[in-house]
Order: C-alpha cells, then structure tokens, then sequence
C-alpha cells in the first residue's frame, strides 16, 4: 500500500492511521481522570520525562494527601516536595497560583463545575488559570472531562507532520493545532491521540525514527527520509549531539 493509495488528509487515510495505531491499545499514560488532579498532574509532566514527573506527581499526593493540605502549603514546601522533577520553583509557583485562582473563583478545591460549561467555555477558563496553555487545557478536557478535542503536543505534531497532515514546520501556531483538530474525526481524537504519544515515544521519535519498525511506513510520505524540517531548525545538542557524531563515526 502506498500512500497515493489514500487522499492525504482525508477521514479515510485517518481512520487507518488510527487502526494501525491501536496495536498501542490507548494507553492513558497514567493521566488521571479528576480534573484538578489531571491539571496538576500537566504540570509536573512539562519538560519532565515520564518516570520523574510520576514520581513528584506520587511525592506530592503522599506529602499533601488532600487539595485542601496542598492549598494551605507554602511555595518552599512545594518546591522542595517537587524539586527531583526539574522546574520546582516555576512549577510550585503555578500549581499554589492555579489552586488560588480556582478557590478565588468557585469557593472551591475542584473543577467539577466544568462539567456543565461547553468546549469553547471550559478551554477559556482553564487557560485563564497560571501557566496553562491551550494543549495543557485540552488534556483536562480529554481525559478528565471526555470531551472529543485533539490536544497537539510534540509527537502528535511530529508524527501528524511526518504523514503530511500538517504544513512541514516544527512547531505549530495555535490556528494550525485548530485546523489539525478539525481534520480528526471527533469519535477517533482520544484514540489517535493517545496511541500517537506511544508511537512518537517508540517508533516515530524525534531524531532517528525507527522506520524499518513502523506500521505506518507504506503509507508514510517521510518514511526512511531525513527530518529536514526539524534538523534545520534544531540541531541535537548535549547527549543527543555526542550519540550522532558516534554515529557517524560507526557509519
């Protein structure tokens, strides 16, 4: 099968991205199904790998059992609860700045109310809220609040872009997240999502992807070309700049 077999963007080409992806089996990645939960946990996820911001998420729920303890909290004790995952004092400062503005706004500890308010509604609120952005806002409403969105974090763009369903940058302007979520059949958004993160994290990666792995390399436009578009834009650096030149070297 090749990719002219399918109109790029088209719901058909989609859908069976989606099929092929759900070998993944719509792995939650441990995001939580309370909002206020979920929001808290974004943001310990940002910049953070996975095993590090599950353990500050842990660190935090055992430290502040309650919304209520974690609201009472002083920033230092935050801080130092959070510190192993990076970003502690910006990370702190967001998490007491949301608490407040929530409690400020409702009376409450709790994002329950969201419940009742439409998409357009509850994203507007959420991104009122310190430090949270649209995709961050889109998460909590997926996986908390069931609503069909497409969130467009790193991999989903990556890949998205890969597959020529996005205009060939590295990084999308809101208009362009927008402009993807409508290509997504609304029934498919939580599954291509959610099976896209594994698949950016396992196969699709940022610099070598694993093409000769992929399930969607005949359909694939990019498959077993170099990422151009991110190598011009973004050389590796620190780790990633050391393991290429021993690539190279080994080639």
């Amino acid at each position: 099968m090749n990719p002219s077999d399918f109109k790029t963007g088209s719901e058909e080409f989609i859908g069976e991205v989606d099929r092929r992806l759900r070998v993944y089996g719509n792995n939650r990645h441990f995001n939580r199904s309370n909002p206020l939960d979920e929001l808290i946990f974004i943001i310990l996820s940002a910049q953070t790998e996975s095993y590090s911001y599950l353990e500050t998420f842990r660190a935090l729920r055992e430290k502040f059992p309650t919304k209520e303890s974690l609201f009472r909290a002083g920033l230092r004790s935050i801080e130092a609860t959070i510190r192993g995952g990076g970003l502690s004092k910006k990370k702190a400062a967001q998490i007491k700045g949301t608490l407040t503005k929530i409690y400020s706004d409702t009376g409450k500890l709790s994002l329950r109310f969201l419940s009742d308010l439409n998409d357009d509604e509850v994203e507007e609120y959420l991104t009122s809220l310190p430090g949270i952005g649209t995709k961050s806002a889109l998460c909590v409403m997926m996986y908390s609040l069931k609503r069909q969105v497409f969130p467009v974090d790193t991999h989903v763009w990556r890949i998205c872009r890969r597959l020529g369903l996005t205009p060939q940058v590295p990084k999308p302007t809101p208009q362009m997240e927008k402009t993807l979520e409508a290509k997504v059949p609304r029934e498919l958004r939580y599954t291509l999502h959610v099976n896209m993160v594994s698949h950016g994290r396992e196969i699709c990666t940022t610099y070598w992807p694993k093409c000769d792995k992929c399930m969607l390399a005949d359909i694939c436009p990019s498959a077993f070309k170099p990422d151009k578009v991110w190598g011009e834009w973004r050389n590796p650096q620190g780790f990633w700049k050391n393991y290429a030149e021993q690539k190279k070297q080994i080639r």
